[in-house]
């Protein structure tokens, strides 16, 4: 065989060898950046400029008073595997109201201004994936899946609906209910959202100073402020909507404290 030729065969092997290697870090780039997008999009949350949203909202009534109002909602939903549907109410017997949670959607003034806390009480690991279909069917109808956040103790459950797209809050225990210690509470905590990267993490009042001191990096919402509204009550609330870490705190009052003179 000539010479040149060999150089030839030689030389178009080395090119074959680099395209290949080429196209191979061009998608495992493109496969880093995809990633990448997914990643950012679950973690900036379009919170509204009030800290303050409107707790348990689970009536037409109270959807259209309140949406006008707040920036965000909180509702608690269940869903029905026997309707094989998502109804608004605190408890699963609720769903004998009938109010489910496209209705209720459909009662708001204009949904696509306000963000969606998701109390989803029923929510459970052989239930997460339905339970996640549905809500994205009913947000995407009304343009605001992204302003949507889902929240549960459950992280094995919150890991599905998170890979299904939807924001997700891990609701955290308070140590003064389960009766472990305080290192117990920050050790088990912190297991919990390295496992779940959650959006954010939400307790009652309470459980607001440990929130804040043990995990400053995490955003917070706060839930069940006391519920009368007073000056008291109030400077409370507005107190702790002051943390910097801090990003909703729910309020049962008629107007935000932002409002409130």
């Amino acid at each position: 065989m000539p010479v040149n030729c060999c150089i030839y065969m030689k030389n178009n092997k080395l090119i074959q060898v680099f395209a290949v290697v080429a196209v191979g870090l061009f998608s495992v780039a493109c496969h880093h950046d995809a990633t990448q997008d997914k990643g950012d999009a679950l973690t900036s949350f379009p919170y509204p400029e009030s800290k303050y949203w409107a707790h348990g909202v689970n009536t037409v009534e109270l959807g259209r008073e309140k949406a006008p109002l707040f920036g965000g909602l909180e509702v608690d939903i269940n869903y029905s595997a026997w309707q094989d549907q998502l109804f608004v109410g605190h408890d699963l017997e609720d769903t004998i109201n009938g109010l489910t949670f496209d209705m209720w959607l459909d009662s708001l003034p204009q949904p696509v201004t306000n963000c969606l806390w998701l109390d989803t009480k029923s929510l459970a690991y052989d239930n997460a994936s339905r339970t996640a279909h549905l809500i994205l069917e009913a947000v995407r109808r009304h343009g605001i899946a992204d302003r949507v956040m889902v929240e549960n103790w459950d992280r094995y459950a919150l890991h599905v609906v998170k890979d299904s797209g939807l924001h997700v809050i891990l609701w955290v225990d308070n140590p003064w209910w389960s009766g472990i210690s305080e290192e117990e509470f920050r050790i088990k905590t912190q297991q919990q959202i390295d496992f779940l990267h959650p959006d954010a993490i939400s307790g009652d009042y309470h459980n607001f100073p440990r929130l804040s001191d043990s995990f400053p990096d995490q955003n917070i919402h706060i839930w069940d402020t006391p519920r009368s509204c007073n000056d008291t009550n109030v400077a409370h609330s507005r107190m702790i909507a002051g943390n910097a870490s801090v990003r909703v705190v729910l309020v049962d009052y008629p107007f935000p404290p932002d409002m409130i003179d």
